[in-house]
Parts: structure tokens; C-alpha cells; sequence
């Protein structure tokens, strides 16, 4: 049976940032070589606060793009809003502004 692929977004951009291992990341980012071995499993644990921000700020690219689900995020929407928010600052992309309740769906599908 195949293997599964597991978060080959985190994985690429880790390795085009010109970190070739996972220990090389965690040592970096000052977490356990198990914690990126998660993060680049199929169903990767949505990161601490502060460790996001310096994830995103090493790779250049937001939560989202890195592989992390929407969905998973830390506790409710707002906490997850400001935490993309507070990432996506610290990486130097604009801030979007967050709504208290959505206006509108996602998508046309939703």
C-alpha cells in the first residue's frame, strides 16, 4: 500500500527555503525535530502563536499556503483570524480585516 504523501506544501517550501531537513527546521525554529515530523503528516496540528509567526517569517508564506487547514485552527474563528492576522504581519503581507460574523460564504458553493 502507498504511503501516504503528508503536507508536501510545508515540505517544498521548507526545502526551497534551503532547510533540507526537518531537523534543520527545528532547529531553527527552536522546536523538537517530532513537532515538524507532525506539521508534514497529513493531518498537521495547527502551530502555537509564536512559533507560526517565526514558521511564516522563515518560509516566507502564510499558514494556509504552508498546508494548515482553516478548520483546524486554534479554538474559534476570532482566535484564528487574529492569529493569520498576527502571521501575516510578521511577514510583511497586508493585514485583511476581520469581521466579527461573515458577510457572505466562502465560495458560491457554501
Amino acid at each position: 500500500m502507498a504511503r501516504p504523501a503528508g503536507n508536501t506544501r510545508l515540505k517544498s517550501a521548507r526545502m526551497a527555503a534551503g532547510y533540507h531537513s526537518q531537523q534543520a527546521l527545528a532547529d531553527a525554529l527552536k522546536v523538537g525535530v517530532r513537532q515538524v515530523r507532525r506539521w508534514e503528516s497529513d493531518t498537521p496540528p495547527w502551530p502555537q502563536p509564536d512559533v507560526a509567526q517565526a514558521l511564516t517569517r522563515l518560509l516566507g508564506q502564510d499558514l494556509e499556503s504552508l498546508g494548515f487547514a482553516a478548520s483546524d485552527g486554534p479554538g474559534s474563528d476570532r482566535v484564528r483570524r487574529a492569529v493569520l492576522a498576527d502571521t501575516a504581519v510578521g511577514v510583511g503581507l497586508p493585514a485583511v480585516p476581520t469581521q466579527a460574523v461573515p458577510v457572505q460564504p466562502a465560495s458560491v458553493a457554501h
